[in-house]
């Protein structure tokens, strides 16, 4: 589960970093499922250094996210401490602040975090193969195809969670400074 917790907060940052999107044609965004806060099994508290690689750029963020059974909220800082997105999620309404000048799919980046995180069940249960949808969770993988096309595949290789996003064409890798179990 620790490399799970590793991957909670990767996903803003690299939307909003305007990846190429892959020659895959993508499910739409509202296909991707906002999954209860009260079906995760452990609230926490996570500190990670994300570092994304997209178009032979680096980049490196800050992510704190509170994981509770009531909500989810996230929250993205720069390498210089400014916020540069924040999330939230109760189940019902999804709030969004963004504090940069370009439009982000937050819902969806919401979306792929929970997919990273949550119970084997939940995410079988809110990906149903009757849509076209293949989860594989296996041990230290997580992947998700839709229509037999690969979509999202994360990795656990040591310390390190690897995220490969085949919809933007970028890959992200979390080191977890921290986490509180609340």
């Amino acid at each position: 589960m620790w490399w799970l917790m590793r991957v909670v907060l990767l996903l803003p940052i690299v939307l909003f970093m305007g990846c190429a999107a892959t020659m895959l044609k993508p499910p739409r965004a509202e296909q991707l499922q906002l999954l209860p806060p009260a079906e995760m099994a452990s609230e926490l508290l996570l500190k990670q250094l994300v570092v994304l690689e997209a178009e032979g750029r680096t980049q490196q963020f800050m992510v704190v996210t509170r994981i509770q059974r009531e909500r989810v909220k996230s929250v993205v800082l720069s390498a210089v401490g400014i916020r540069l997105l924040s999330l939230e999620y109760d189940g019902d309404a999804f709030f969004q602040q963004n504090d940069l000048s370009i439009t982000i799919p937050g819902k969806e980046i919401l979306a792929i975090i929970q997919f990273a995180v949550w119970p084997e069940n939940s995410v079988k249960r809110h990906y149903p193969q009757r849509e076209g949808w293949t989860v594989i969770i296996d041990g230290k993988q997580r992947a998700l195809f839709w229509n037999d096309r690969p979509f999202l595949k994360f990795e656990s290789q040591g310390e390190i969670l690897t995220v490969d996003n085949y919809l933007h064409s970028y890959r992200v890798k979390i080191d977890t400074l921290d986490v509180v179990v609340l």
